[in-house]
């Protein structure tokens, strides 16, 4: 659904890691937002924590990088650095 209008979006996440992921898993789409996409935006995660949710050191998900979420990007958001829908460059 959301690839009608996020084509470009949806083909860069389609070879990241979180291609498996739906795009409400970190993005909360209110419903005037289908109407009115201009006006009324998806959120965006609000904070370190929850991208920790499967990347701290401590978190249950396998197969994720894992950082220190005390020390790792200081005072920075993770998607401030990080485009969760492109792959990483190793």
């Amino acid at each position: 659904e959301c690839q009608a209008c996020h084509g470009e979006i949806a083909r860069t996440k389609a070879v990241s890691p979180h291609v498996m992921l739906e795009c409400t898993r970190c993005h909360t789409v209110p419903q005037g937002h289908k109407l009115t996409p201009r006006t009324i935006m998806a959120s965006i995660p609000p904070n370190r924590e929850f991208c920790g949710q499967c990347h701290t050191k401590d978190s249950g998900v396998k197969e994720t990088p894992k950082i220190d979420i005390a020390t790792h990007g200081e005072k920075y958001l993770c998607w401030q650095c990080h485009y969760p829908h492109m792959p990483e460059v190793k």
